[in-house]
Order: C-alpha cells, then structure tokens, then sequence
C-alpha cells in the first residue's frame, strides 16, 4: 500500500511489484512508494462482518454458514464461494453439485501449477514483445 497525504493506493496481486517490475524489465522505482502487506485468513468477525456488510447483497443464514464452510476465512476462497451461491440462487443447483463448482473453482486459482502456467505465458508473450521489437529494428536498419 502506498499512500501520500489523503490518497491510499491499494494493489492486489500473487507477486510484489517490486518483483513484477523487475521481471517486466520496467524501469519506474513507482513500486518503491508500496510496501508489501501480505493478506492472510481474516478473523471470524471480519468474515462475518464480510458477509453481512454487503450494500445490494443480504445472504441467508443458512448461505452464510455455507460460505464460511467452503472458505474456511481465506479471503480469495470467500470471494469465490460467495460469488457461486449468488449465482445458485437463479441456477438451483443442489449443495453437493455447489460445493463441487466451488472447490473446483479454489484449486484452479490456488493451484500452483496453474499459477506457474500463467506465469509462462505471460513471460512468453513479453519474450514474443520484445523478439518483434529486435526484428523490426533489424528490418528498419535495412531499409
């Protein structure tokens, strides 16, 4: 978080920007105003004060009590359970079939060969960036 007078600037990511500039070989120290707040499990009052401090969404008793289940307080499991049930109340599915989605949907995002894949392809398409940069320069020197 980084934060100059009135104004807070709030990033999320699975890397700090320090290392995610680094590895973009971007040259702006912007990341050196932040420093890194890891964000681990929320307390059981911040859970529940999560799922009953929604503005337009009013969760049930019972679909609280099954959120806090499935995310057992992590902050990104909640987002995702809490997104499915949502979603259920048009889609009716049956609790065995929810919760099936749900941790399906928590091992792609907290997999981490699915993490490394992605990481890949990112760099992949920063090495094809950069590969084009060269060829265009070659091309532009023979011209």
């Amino acid at each position: 978080m980084g934060a100059n007078g009135n104004i807070a600037y709030i990033t999320v990511s699975l890397r700090s920007l320090k290392k995610l500039c680094r590895d973009a070989n971007l040259n702006s120290p912007f990341y050196n105003i932040f420093a890194d707040l890891p964000l681990g499990k929320f307390a059981n009052e911040e859970t529940e004060e999560f799922l009953n401090g929604q503005e337009n969404i009013c969760f049930t008793d019972e679909e609280i009590d099954f959120i806090k289940k499935m995310s057992k307080n992590h902050p990104l499991r909640l987002q995702i359970a809490c997104n499915h049930v949502y979603e259920n109340r048009e889609l009716n599915f049956k609790k065995r079939k929810l919760k099936r989605i749900i941790r399906k949907d928590i091992k792609y995002y907290n997999d981490k060969t699915t993490r490394n894949v992605r990481s890949s392809l990112l760099l992949g398409k920063r090495l094809l960036y950069h590969l084009d940069k060269i060829l265009r320069r070659l091309k532009d020197e023979d011209d």
